[in-house]
């Protein structure tokens, strides 16, 4: 019995042999992945561009354009891997394949279990990828962010003050600044503790933000 696979993930199969992509259809289906087929690198193109597809499977030698061909056409537009198989390993090499974007290489006569493995490791190889630029586009955000209010933070004013000076000289149009302050706020915080102050200068921050337009940008500047 074949262990279903816990990551989601769609696949396309491309080979003009219609017994071995029914085959590898199958036992795809089987360990728990959606997957479409076709015989073509023309057709895959096509199935590509309507449907989110996580890996490529393709064999090199097909009508028309070859796997090779494909494989460098999907690394350029797409956000997908490939898996590039074939029954010829004395005309085509690893390193070709490779150097075309693709991330494994699998020789015919197919094991089913072996192309499995393959396909599980690029598919956690993925994951880990889309996590990794997940917590670095975090991480870059928070560097920006005041933490409390939610609006960008001094540093980030600053390198963004210096752009629109620059923006403003090259195209002769005015900036527009406004700076706002809560009168009173350290003898509201002295009564009521820091605690409520920072509660109303995280309500604070909503509402500014709630008011910008989309070419606006509001920012934390001081203390307040």
């Amino acid at each position: 019995m074949i262990k279903q696979s816990k990551i989601d993930a769609t696949i396309l199969i491309v080979d003009d042999e219609s017994g071995i992509r029914n085959s590898i259809h199958e036992f795809i289906g089987m360990a728990g992945y959606k997957s479409f087929e076709t015989s073509s690198a023309e057709e895959a193109l096509e199935i590509l561009k309507t449907n989110t597809i996580h890996v490529v499977i393709t064999d090199i030698r097909l009508p028309g354009m070859n796997g090779l061909e494909l494989t460098d056409l999907i690394k350029n537009s797409y956000d997908t891997d490939v898996i590039v198989i074939t029954g010829y390993v004395g005309d085509y090499s690893y390193e070709e394949a490779i150097n075309k974007g693709a991330s494994d290489f699998v020789s015919k006569p197919v094991r089913f279990e072996e192309l499995l493995i393959r396909l599980r490791r690029v598919l956690k190889e993925r994951q880990i990828k889309n996590e990794r630029t997940l917590m670095l586009a975090k991480l870059q955000e928070l560097a920006i962010t005041d933490s409390l209010t939610k609006l960008y933070n001094s540093r980030c004013f600053y390198k963004q003050l210096d752009s629109e000076i620059d923006r403003s000289r090259r195209y002769n149009h005015p900036i527009t600044l406004m700076f706002m302050d809560i009168d009173h706020f350290k003898r509201y915080n002295d009564t009521y503790g820091h605690l409520e102050g920072d509660k109303v200068l995280s309500r604070f921050g909503e509402v500014i933000k709630s008011c910008l337009r989309k070419m606006d940008t509001a920012y934390r500047y001081g203390g307040e």
